[in-house]
């Protein structure tokens, strides 16, 4: 009750009433631990104080990503920069690459007796989709 009755007071401060207009913006990402800042940032409305509300919304693999930005599902979608290459290269896509600024989780993930590249010559991948392998095809190529 007492969490509540303080919320009921701070949205009634002068400071939220004079809250300026804030503008949406549908962000589109993989639901994992590297998103913790931004999951961090929206709890603490780090961009609401700067005019902005985060529609966030999860994917559940890098087509269903790459198909929402091309429709216009959502302006954002953050994500490894194969999937912008992926959109231009196989649907003729336009993109902007803004910056990156993690792995995105693309780390090779193996059993134990595969101890470099090139004891990956002859095995399967598993990626979320087999249009995505990027990473695979480069470092199997070696």
């Amino acid at each position: 009750m007492a969490s509540v009755s303080a919320q009921t007071l701070q949205t009634q401060t002068p400071q939220t009433q004079t809250r300026q207009t804030l503008t949406t913006v549908r962000l589109n990402i993989f639901p994992n631990a590297t998103n913790l800042a931004l999951y961090l940032g929206i709890a603490n409305d780090v961009f609401e104080k700067r005019g902005i509300t985060v529609d966030l919304r999860f994917t559940q693999n890098s087509e269903a990503l790459r198909d929402g930005l091309a429709k216009g599902e959502f302006e954002i979608a953050y994500s490894a920069v194969d999937n912008a290459v992926a959109m231009v290269e196989t649907a003729n896509a336009d993109v902007v690459i803004v910056s990156g600024d993690d792995t995105s989780m693309n780390e090779f993930m193996t059993r134990a007796e595969i101890q470099s590249l090139a004891d990956l010559r002859g095995k399967a991948p598993a990626p979320d989709r087999y249009i995505d392998l990027g990473y695979y095809t480069v470092a199997h190529s070696r």
